[in-house]
């Protein structure tokens, strides 16, 4: 049996909240007026700029949540096995997948699989989080369905606070008749932000020192301050594709389930595969678990429904992030998803 009451899941998932407001802001002196080209648009102000702010968002490093994962699984007595990965193997006459732990080396920073197997064993449930190029997902089959043009951005932390708490600034403006879009995301803990913008394909071709310079000068628009190029440390001129995609189903045979960027990835606009992950996702697992424990629901039934929130979730998240993805511009509304709830299934609480 899985244990349902191990932990005390999140009373709410996560909701995506409207717009904050936006305020109009003159352009701060020290953009880069070289390269960044603001024009007049539908809805933006003369200079061609939306700014998005708020203390009510903060970033929070990717270390201190495996930190916090890693012992509150040792506090629940969870076995945790390093430098394995786990591969699914076929399902048994209940549909229930097995896994065999591999042990795995990294050469030159790349993971590479040692051919050294063992541990085969049959879980009450497996929760597969490796992520939007996820291999198990690839094993299984399951397609990663595209549902918008996809963006490129650069992103990379700045050695600069962006307020004294941390928060959250965004921008729409204008490069050369293009929209696009920048985010800033400070840190409460540490003096740091993270700066990702928008920008097209033409900056792959950029040398690193090249990319660096072009977030710098677009990092001192979205923060306001000037940003020089040795500010940006990790990351610097990292260049990453956005997309929405999503698995076309989050479940496979009877034990087996997706969870993060693994089942969607979207717009960082609205930075939902952390926070859907974390939340929601998490939360529907629970459900899972308590279905099969506690309600006596088959295995069937209990994925049914968790696929069915997985994919409302996704949807959510997508719709929130359209306009960006579609180079359109930001506006006020809520993202409103509808769907049909399968017979025999209850969609109550939250989704």
């Amino acid at each position: 049996m899985i244990e349902p009451n191990a932990w005390t899941p999140p009373s709410q998932p996560f909701v995506f909240p409207s717009m904050l407001p936006i305020q109009v802001q003159p352009e701060p002196e020290t953009a880069a007026k070289d390269q960044i080209q603001p024009g007049k648009g539908r809805g933006l102000s003369s200079n061609g700029r939306h700014v998005i702010q708020s203390e009510s968002v903060v970033q929070l490093r990717i270390s201190d949540v495996e930190k916090a994962l890693y012992d509150r699984a040792a506090k629940l007595g969870i076995e945790y096995v390093p430098h394995h990965q786990v591969l699914v193997g076929e399902q048994d006459e209940n549909g229930m997948h097995s896994v065999t732990l591999e042990k795995v080396k990294f050469v030159d920073g790349q993971l590479q699989s040692t051919g050294e197997l063992h541990s085969t064993l049959t879980p009450d449930l497996v929760v597969v989080a490796d992520g939007a190029g996820s291999p198990t997902r690839k094993s299984l089959g399951i397609e990663f369905v595209e549902e918008s043009d996809s963006k490129v951005y650069l992103g990379g932390q700045i050695n600069k606070p962006l307020g004294a708490d941390g928060g959250y600034s965004k921008m729409a403006t204008y490069e050369k008749g293009e929209l696009r879009h920048y985010m800033a995301t400070g840190h409460k803990k540490y003096p740091q932000t993270w700066v990702s913008v928008e920008a097209d394909s033409s900056v792959q071709q950029l040398t690193p020192e090249q990319r660096t310079a072009y977030l710098a000068d677009r990092a001192s628009a979205v923060m306001g301050q000037k940003i020089r190029p040795e500010d940006i440390s990790w990351g610097a001129g990292q260049v990453t594709t956005v997309q929405n995609r999503r698995a076309e189903t989050t479940v496979h045979g009877t034990n087996l389930l997706l969870i993060g960027d693994a089942a969607r990835t979207g717009s960082v606009w609205q930075s939902g595969g952390l926070n859907l992950a974390m939340t929601t996702d998490i939360h529907n697992v629970v459900r899972v678990v308590e279905n099969i424990n506690l309600q006596d629901h088959s295995r069937e039934h209990a994925l049914t429904e968790y696929n069915l929130r997985a994919q409302t979730a996704t949807r959510a998240w997508h719709e929130a992030g359209r306009l960006e993805l579609n180079g359109l511009e930001p506006h006020h509304s809520h993202a409103t998803v509808t769907c049909r709830v399968p017979e025999g299934i209850i969609a109550n609480g939250p989704s």
